[in-house]
């Protein structure tokens, strides 16, 4: 008995070891996950993301599948060179901001602006 549990555990590790690496692309994004935490309530999943060089207006389509969750509770990104990134819960898209313009406050970067050399970590909370 003791033989299968440790080859149960071994090929969990081999298996989270596995999906921790992979890339997932959703249209222009490209979505790399890091690391995954599970327990009984939540999922928690560190990614990373990079636009490509053509942003669009409005934002990219994002959804929770894209890091395999089923729902996002709670979305955060570190700022990247003056840019941060914004989820919008309603409409499952992703925003790059700008702080520092002109007027006070975080404003949307311009439609077709080259964000392809901006990767930025981020942590969705979900189940």
């Amino acid at each position: 008995m003791r033989k299968s549990v440790f080859k149960i555990l071994a090929m969990a590790l081999v298996l989270v070891l596995c999906i921790g690496s992979l890339a997932f692309a959703t249209l222009s994004v490209t979505i790399t996950r890091t690391l995954g935490t599970v327990n009984s309530l939540e999922r928690i999943r560190d990614f990373t993301v990079t636009f490509d060089n053509s942003y669009a207006t409005g934002g990219e389509a994002f959804v929770a599948s894209d890091i395999a969750l089923a729902s996002i509770y709670s979305f955060a990104c570190q700022p990247t060179s003056g840019y941060t990134i914004s989820y919008n819960y309603v409409s499952s898209i992703l925003v790059y901001d700008i702080s520092g313009v002109a007027s006070a406050g975080v404003h949307e970067v311009d439609n077709a602006r080259d964000l392809s050399a901006l990767t930025t970590r981020c942590r969705a909370t979900g189940r």
